[in-house]
Parts: C-alpha cells; sequence; structure tokens
C-alpha cells in the first residue's frame, strides 16, 4: 500500500509565503565555478531592503507581529508549524520549488538526531513519485557528504545531516583533509567545501540547536538561506513568515482530537538521589526507593548495575545505571534520577502495568471494527522503559509481553462473542486467534549506540506502508521512548505510555507521533471534508496516576505555543476596533468584575478562562450589548481566540459521544407522544409502619443468608520471580467489620428510603444468629438487605400507588432532549440514548425515525425492535429519551420506545417497552415492579384525556401484532 499525497491549503500557502520572501529577486551565476557545483547567489547587501519589505509585507497579510525582522550577515526565516501537520512535506516541497525557481541545487537538512534523519531520508523517498509529478524534477538524497558537494548543480540535491556529526573539532566534515586539497576551491575541509558551494539551510527543529558551540559551526557553513522549520522556538522568531501554532492546528482539524485516560492508584511509590560520592575514579549515588510494604529505603549503585536486582523489586529491572555525575543518575533506558528529585515509579509495578495495558487493549477494540468497515487499519504504540520487560534475553517474550497476549486473549474472546459483529471484521480477528503473537512486536535498539538506534528505525520505517494494510497482523507496537522521535505512522489511534517519559520532553511531543491524521487502505488521508473525521481522527492516550493532570499540561503547552497569548493590551482592543478611543480601561474593569480574568496593571489584561468555563459565562457579556463604545461581536471572538487549552483535548471518561440528529419533520409528528409523557406527575402512597417493620423482620429472619468473606493470601519467596514460585493460601474471615453499626444502619437508610429509626428498629428486631450473619460479609449483607426490605415495602405500597396529573404544554417547555432553551426544535438531541451506536438496515424503518443518523440500544431485542418498525401503519417512531416516570422510593423509570401509528383514520400513541425474555414470569421482581407501576401511570394520563397506549414486548411478541392490538381495540 503507497499513501496518497495531497498537498493541503495550508501547505500551499506556507510554499507561497517561502517565495514571496524573494518577490524581484535575481540570483546569479557564482564566481569560480568551473566545477559547476555551487549554488547561485546573491549579495546580501545589495537586496537587504528589498528582502526586508518582501518579510514585512508577507507578516502584515499573515497578521504576524511577533518577533524580529531583520538581516545580518545572511537571510533566516522562520516558519512555525505545529506537530503532526507535515512540516516533513513542507520543507521537501520548498526544496522542488526553489530549485524550479531560482535553480538552487544544494540544500543540507539539518535534525537533532539519528532518528528524525532516517524519518526525512524515508519521507524523500515516499513523496517522490508525488513531487516529481509537480515539478518534472528528481530529488537525490544524500547521506555522504563528498558526493553532495561533487553533485552536479543542473540536478537538485539535498544533504540529511544531525547536528551531532558537525558541531565538534573531532568529526569528519571539520578535520582537514590533505589528500583532498583540491576537493573545491583549494578548501582543506568538508566544511570549508560545503561553505564554498553557498548551501540552503533547513533546519528541522531549531530549538535543538541552540547550544553555542552548535551555533559556532552552523555559521561556518556559510548558508545563503536559512529556513527554520520548528514546532517550537526557544530563542525568538527571527523573520518569522509563517505561523501555524497549537491552536490554529487543532482549531482547522489539522491533527487528530485527542482523549487522555488517567488510570491507576494513586499510591506513589518513590526513587530519589540522595547523594553522590566519588569512589577512585568513578562516583557512586545512594538512591532512596519506597519498597513494597511503602517503606523508605536506601540503596548504592555504581555504573552497570542493575536497580531491580540491587532492590529486589521487579519493575525497576530496566533501570541499569549508564553514568553517574555529582548531580545526576542517569540510566540505558532514558530516565534520569537528579540530585534531591522525587521520581514516582508506581506504574512501573505490575497490578499497575496491567490495569493500563487492560485500558488501552479495551480502547483500541471499542473503535477499531468502526474503522476496519472504514478501511482504515487502527495502531496501538505501548511505550515501555526497556527491552527487558518485553523480551527475555534468549528473545523469547517476558512478562510483559504475556500479560499482553492474556488480557488481549480474554477480551477477543469476549468481541468474539457479539452477535452482530461485521463478518470480515471477525475473519480478520480469528486470523491471529490461535497466534496472538502475531497481534505484537517490539522495536527495541540493541544498546544506545547510534548504529543500534539506526538499525531498528529503518525497521520501523521500512515497515511503515506494511503497518497501515491489513495485510500485516501487527497491530500493537512496544518501543522505548528513547526512540519515539523515529515514529511517525497516521493510523497511530492510541498511545499507552508504561513508561517515564524525559522530563524535557512536551506532553504534546510525547504524543506527536499519533497526532497525524489517518490514512485508508487506499492511502488517501481522512482530512475535515469526510463525514468520518471526528470518529476516525481521535488519538486516545493511556497515561499513569501519576503523571497528574495530562489534560491540564496539553492544554496548558497548547495555549503557551499559541502566537495569541491570553494576556492583550488596551491597545490592543483599540487597533482590532473592539472599543472606542480611551474606553478601554472601563471595558476591561468591566470584564475582571464579570470574572473574566484580572487586570494585571491599568492597560493590560489576562484572560483566565477555559472553553468550558467561557462557554458558561459568555451570556453574562450580552449585559454590555447596548454600550455604545464596545462592539460586542467582535470582543466575543477577540476572547475566544484567547482562552486557555482546546475543546479538542479532553478527559477520555468525559468525552463526549457523537451526536444524534433529529428528524424535525418527523418529530413535529411525535410532538404530542412527547407533550402526554412530559406531563409534571406526583406520586402518593401510604405506608403502615408498624405492620410494615413487623413484615420487614419475618423476611429477613426466613431469607437472611450470607457466605464470610474469603481472603487468599499470596506468598513470594522471592519478588522478582513473582508468579513463578508462590504458594497461595485460602482463609474463611471470620469477621469482616468496616463500618459501625451507626454507618451501616445509615447506608441501608439511604438505600431503602425508610428512615433510621425505622431501620435500626428492623435489625433490632431480627434473630441474633441474623444479626451476626452481617459482621462476616458486611458489604454483601447490605446488598442482600436492600433487596429484602425493598420487596416487602413494594409489596406494600403496589396497591396505594395513584398519581396527580399537572397539565405541561409543549408551549411551556424548554431546555428539554429535544427542545433548547427557546422553545425551538434541537439540531442535535440534548444528550444520549444510552447505549451502543446502532445505524438502521431497513430504510423504510429510516424513514420513520425520529433521528437521521443512529440511535442507541442496549440489547439484541432493541435491535430487532427497531428493524421491524417498517410497517405501513407506523407514522413515527424512536427511541425515548430519559422520562422520569415516579414509581415510588424515590426511583423513577424510563421506558424504551415510542411510536405514532394509524389505520383508517384512527390514531394512536404508543409507548412500547422491550423485555429480552420469553415471558414476564421471568423478569426480575425489579421489573416486574416497574411495569406494574408504569400501567398505572398510563391509566392516570388516560384520566387526563391523554391517550397513551402501553406495552410491553417480549423476545416472543411481534411488533406488528401489538400495533394491531392498539388500533383494533374498541374504545
Amino acid at each position: 500500500m503507497k499513501i496518497k499525497f495531497k498537498r493541503l491549503d495550508y501547505q500551499e500557502k506556507c510554499l507561497n509565503q517561502i517565495l514571496g520572501v524573494f518577490k524581484g529577486i535575481y540570483l546569479r551565476e557564482p564566481k569560480n565555478d568551473a566545477q559547476r557545483i555551487s549554488n547561485p547567489v546573491f549579495e546580501i547587501e545589495e537586496i537587504k531592503d528589498l528582502l526586508l519589505e518582501n518579510i514585512q509585507n508577507l507578516q502584515s497579510e499573515q497578521k504576524i507581529t511577533h518577533g524580529s525582522v531583520g538581516i545580518d550577515k545572511s537571510l533566516n526565516c522562520d516558519i512555525l508549524m505545529e506537530t503532526g501537520t507535515g512540516k516533513t512535506f513542507c520543507f521537501l516541497e520548498c526544496v522542488y520549488a526553489l530549485h524550479q525557481n531560482y535553480h538552487l541545487s544544494k540544500f543540507i537538512v539539518l535534525v537533532p538526531s539519528n532518528a528524525i534523519k532516517l524519518g526525512v531520508l524515508k519521507s524523500v523517498e515516499i513523496t517522490r513519485e508525488f513531487f516529481k509529478s509537480e515539478y518534472s524534477v528528481h530529488l537525490e538524497s544524500y547521506e555522504d557528504i563528498r558526493s553532495f558537494i561533487l553533485a552536479s548543480n543542473h540536478k537538485c540535491c539535498v544533504l540529511v545531516m544531525t547536528f551531532s556529526a558537525f558541531n565538534k573539532e573531532s568529526n569528519v566534515i571539520n578535520k582537514s583533509c590533505l589528500e583532498n586539497t583540491n576537493l573545491f576551491n583549494g578548501a582543506k575541509s568538508y566544511m570549508q567545501a560545503l561553505a564554498s558551494i553557498s548551501p540552503v539551510v533547513i533546519m528541522d527543529e531549531p530549538h535543538r540547536f541552540l547550544g553555542d558551540k552548535t551555533k559556532k559551526y552552523l555559521e561556518q557553513l556559510n548558508a545563503l538561506i536559512t529556513l527554520r522549520f520548528g514546532a517550537t522556538f526557544k530563542d525568538d522568531y527571527k523573520n518569522l513568515i509563517y505561523a501555524l501554532d497549537s491552536k490554529k492546528a487543532f482549531d482547522c482539524a489539522l491533527v487528530k482530537s485527542i482523549s487522555v485516560a488517567c488510570v491507576g492508584e494513586s499510591n506513589e511509590y518513590f526513587l530519589e538521589l540522595k547523594g553522590v560520592v566519588k569512589i577512585q575514579n568513578d562516583y557512586e549515588a545512594a538512591i532512596n526507593y519506597t519498597n513494597l510494604e511503602n517503606k523508605t529505603q536506601s540503596v548504592k549503585v555504581k555504573k552497570h548495575d542493575n536497580l531491580g536486582v540491587l532492590t529486589q523489586i521487579s519493575a525497576l529491572e530496566d533501570y541499569i545505571v549508564e553514568n553517574i555525575t555529582k548531580n545526576e543518575a542517569r540510566f540505558l533506558n532514558g530516565f534520569s534520577l537528579l540530585l534531591d528529585q522525587k521520581e514516582p515509579f508506581s506504574h512501573l509495578l505490575e497490578g499497575e502495568q496491567e490495569v493500563m495495558l487492560k485500558e488501552a487493549i479495551k480502547s483500541h477494540f471499542e473503535r477499531e471494527e468502526g474503522l476496519f468497515k472504514k478501511g482504515i487499519k487502527a495502531l496501538c504504540m505501548v511505550f515501555i522503559s526497556g527491552v527487558n520487560s518485553y523480551l527475555s534475553e534468549n528473545e523469547k517474550p517476558a512478562k510483559l509481553a504475556l500479560l499482553f497476549e492474556k488480557l488481549y486473549q480474554q477480551k477477543l474472546e469476549e468481541v468474539l462473542k457479539k452477535d452482530d459483529l461485521d463478518n470480515n471484521y471477525r475473519a480478520y480477528l480469528e486470523r491471529t486467534k490461535d497466534n496472538i503473537q502475531k497481534v505484537h512486536g517490539g522495536y527495541f535498539a540493541k544498546s544506545k549506540k547510534e548504529s543500534d538506534e539506526a538499525q531498528v528505525i529503518a525497521l520501523i520505517l521500512k515497515e511503515k506502508e506494511k503497518l497501515l494494510s491489513f495485510e500485516s497482523d501487527l497491530r500493537f507496537i512496544f518501543s522505548q521512548w528513547a526512540l519515539q522521535e523515529g515514529w511517525d505512522n497516521p493510523n497511530v489511534m492510541t498511545i499507552c505510555k508504561l513508561a517515564p517519559s524525559h522530563s524535557h520532553i512536551t506532553k504534546l511531543q510525547q504524543i506527536g507521533r499519533g497526532l497525524r491524521l489517518a490514512v485508508n487502505d487506499k492511502g488517501e488521508r481522512i482530512t475535515k471534508e469526510h463525514a468520518d473525521f471526528d470518529f476516525v481522527n481521535e488519538l486516545v492516550v493511556i497515561v499513569p496516576q501519576v503523571e497528574g493532570d495530562f489534560v491540564g499540561a496539553i492544554q496548558q503547552e497548547i495555549s503557551e505555543h499559541s502566537l495569541i497569548k491570553q494576556v492583550f493590551s488596551g491597545e490592543e482592543l483599540e487597533k482590532s476596533g473592539i472599543v472606542k478611543k480611551g474606553y478601554y480601561g472601563v471595558l476591561l474593569e468591566t470584564l475582571e468584575g464579570l470574572g473574566f480574568g484580572e487586570k494585571t496593571d491599568d492597560e493590560n489584561f489576562k484572560l483566565t478562562l477555559n472553553q468550558n468555563e467561557f462557554l458558561e459565562k459568555e451570556p453574562e457579556l450580552e449585559k454590555l450589548k447596548d454600550e455604545k463604545y464596545l462592539n460586542l461581536e467582535k470582543l466575543k471572538d477577540f476572547l475566544k481566540d484567547r482562552l486557555v487549552g482546546h475543546f479538542r483535548v479532553r478527559n477520555k471518561n468525559e468525552r463526549k459521544s457523537e451526536k444524534i440528529k433529529i428528524n424535525k419533520e418527523n418529530f413535529k409528528k411525535f410532538e404530542t407522544l412527547w407533550e402526554g409523557l412530559n406531563h409534571q406527575t406526583r406520586i402518593a402512597y401510604a405506608i403502615d409502619s408498624e405492620s410494615l417493620i413487623d413484615e420487614i423482620v419475618k423476611k429477613i429472619n426466613a431469607s437472611f443468608n450470607v457466605k464470610s468473606k474469603i481472603v487468599s493470601v499470596t506468598t513470594h519467596k522471592k519478588v522478582e520471580t513473582m508468579g513463578n514460585d508462590a504458594k497461595t493460601e485460602i482463609f474463611e474471615q471470620k469477621s469482616a467489620c468496616v463500618w459501625s453499626l451507626h454507618e451501616f444502619i445509615s447506608a441501608l437508610s439511604n438505600k431503602v428510603k425508610l428512615s433510621f429509626k425505622s431501620v435500626a428498629k428492623v435489625l433490632g428486631n431480627i434473630d441474633e444468629n441474623k444479626f451476626d450473619l452481617i459482621k462476616k460479609n458486611e458489604q454483601e449483607s447490605l446488598r442482600r438487605l436492600e433487596e429484602l426490605f425493598l420487596e416487602i415495602i413494594y409489596q406494600n405500597i403496589k396497591d396505594k400507588i395513584s398519581y396527580q396529573m399537572r397539565k405541561t404544554t409543549i408551549k411551556n417547555r424548554k431546555n428539554d432532549a429535544f427542545y433548547d432553551e427557546k422553545g425551538e426544535i434541537r439540531e442535535f438531541l440534548d444528550g444520549s440514548l444510552v447505549g451502543d451506536k446502532y445505524e438502521i438496515k431497513n430504510s423504510s424503518a429510516q424513514e420513520k425515525c425520529l433521528y437521521e443518523n443512529f440511535m442507541q440500544v442496549e440489547s439484541e431485542i432493541e435491535k430487532d425492535t427497531i428493524e421491524e418498525s417498517n410497517d405501513t401503519k407506523i407514522i413515527v417512531f424512536g427511541k425515548l429519551p430519559r422520562v422520569k416516570i415516579p414509581i415510588g422510593l424515590n426511583q423513577t423509570y424510563s421506558p424504551d420506545f415510542g411510536y405514532v401509528v394509524e389505520n383508517n383514520d384512527k390514531k394512536v400513541l404508543l409507548v412500547v417497552e422491550t423485555k429480552g425474555v420469553e415471558n414476564e414470569s421471568e423478569l426480575r421482581e425489579e421489573e416486574k415492579r416497574k411495569i406494574s407501576t408504569a400501567k398505572k401511570f398510563f391509566k392516570a394520563l388516560k384520566k387526563q384525556g391523554v391517550n397513551i397506549e402501553y406495552k410491553t414486548k417480549m423476545e416472543k411478541d411481534q411488533l406488528r401484532a401489538l400495533i394491531n392490538e392498539v388500533l383494533n381495540r374498541k374504545d
């Protein structure tokens, strides 16, 4: 499978901005270039004014006001592009376009790491066909400096280098090459030769090139033009000509949205570097750690020691000391401990890892079938601290791999039991059912040597297209954080972070490899024009609790990376046409008073709200709508651009489900039924408390029984061999009291809605042996006693329930599931219908449905009922949003479906409750109680003149028969 490339609008804009710098500029052939290997050049002093004018015009068009504008010895331009938006594609097209328009031929791409270098070379290879069709040019890529220098300037050539290849005197590029004195115009080193050909230098991630030594050698390259492409600029912008920051990338849906699931326990175990002493020519470090009994202990480590072996904590086996300095202990897996700094490791414990892996597998399966049906292969990245936990020394699966296989097998069996599974997807899953090893794989460097790292990254990149194809069974990829920069696969839908990351890596950088928009099996990228964009392009990130507020951290980074800051001045408000001159002070005072932020001084204001907080407070701005000095709509837009964080980054547990679109025409036929169901209702019943208490006591004495709590104790002789040499004993706990008697009675009182005094009286009157049972298993006793109490209470009130109705009309109803606060029909249902998404297969049923796109179902009988809803007598039907019909004991009931049916001018409103059993006798007592009470509710409605029929539909019942029954009934 080949990825199909397509130039997107924002990428074309970026290219035009770069070419715009050279508007009106003419380059000439260099002197002394007999070998024809150099770039054409210009004299910077001659054209400086024109270049500056071009840059200022470009900034004005883009409304860029950040950074400095100026030219020193050579031309530098900055291009800000967020991670995942195709930065590499843009700078490669820039190479082709500058060659075509200005005959520039020698380009050097500088990258911060070997991983990124190999990624760029791979991008050159896979985009070559697309760009050749656009520019009729073949781009040649080089790693060998000499071959690059001597290549003809009629070609288009790019040399890809890491900064570590040139930023030391000992590098080959900087050494004198006496045998190559005639290499080019008398150059005595490759660096001098490169400088002589006036290369165009493209820097990828410029914030990684800020060291003084690196800057010194960069100047020696004598670049004709330097273009800095990055998502992060730690120094000030220099001639910023294009800006696509984090906020704009998320706003314009150029990257995936992010959902974060924080899992695991909050009990934290720590590592802490407490001291370093010099012994002979080496250092020894004292490391404090929390043992599994939650006590602090200490261990001394030297270079090459294994922290897991010394502490006897198997979770730390990947922590092998690489180096110790006065202030730091660094490990081979990339993890570092700084002096007196605590680092948590509880998420590395086996139980925590299991919880996180289980969540990752669950998240993967939640979307895999839907993506599969759209021709998109879902991948999951699992970042771990090192190879030892995944592969043993003989390259057999280690405990983490075996744990994954166990958890995956369990979830797979659960998924395969589903009756409505797509047949092709089922076949795809069953292909590996008996060989789970094919589903997961690891990419690890044998060591931290560049050659070993390059080997594993090359393998990842080589298999990039293969991984996107369904022909490959591999979909869970295990790798190290150290290699995360080498990953660039658009179909990573889940990232599971089992390992700590380096503290200097931002959250967005950590998950950047999964932000790119997905591609389908035809190689087409799923952009925002696709109907399925929101479902497809969501990245789920699983992180341990010890990470803290991961969502908040990403939100903060998006705000910090944005060129538009939360702090703004009164002058900006005036220039933007929001307030009349001299009035900004009044506005800033008002905004502070309304709680939108705070004044930092007389002329500046800091907005402190996030997206959700702003939406809640936005109506308060309407108080300013009559102010003559203010353009309110412009103010709203201005503030929205400056909010903290972004709505497309959210907590997975709070993730909104896909919205259900209301069919407005069909709903108009449904309004009468909805009005009838929304009568304000009061339920009334009386209880004879003395006789009730006696009956409950009798019931408990006759039926109450619980088993003692069972406890298993597993003893491990050695922690590092956990699971291999373990002895488990089972005990029956004689007493399992956690609560006081008062707390137990309060809990039971809350559940059964009787007074504390009445519950205490019941427990005081039951047989002593029954009371003693409660102590054996409090939780099970509470559950069982609740059942017995409610059974007797309901028997006492079922014949005494009555309903008192108060008429409510649709005109008076506002802000419910179907109507907005103005009383108008909503575009989308407010809330959900409970259950899984279900798309109607029967086209006739879909035409009669309340909803245009899908419904949600909780059972097979609900699906069957939907598909049966194609009867010609049905005018409109739909699953009902939550309707709170009171049924006593502070409980409510909500039926399943609403129908409007008609035959021979007789129209009937019908509510249907579905149950997945053959007969009503098979229902649980609680369900019988709800149905029985609901029947009374609908009878009470009829007395008010609201004729809604209520029917239960069991598995044996046909919907058509129920409809015929209510239509043929004589009133």
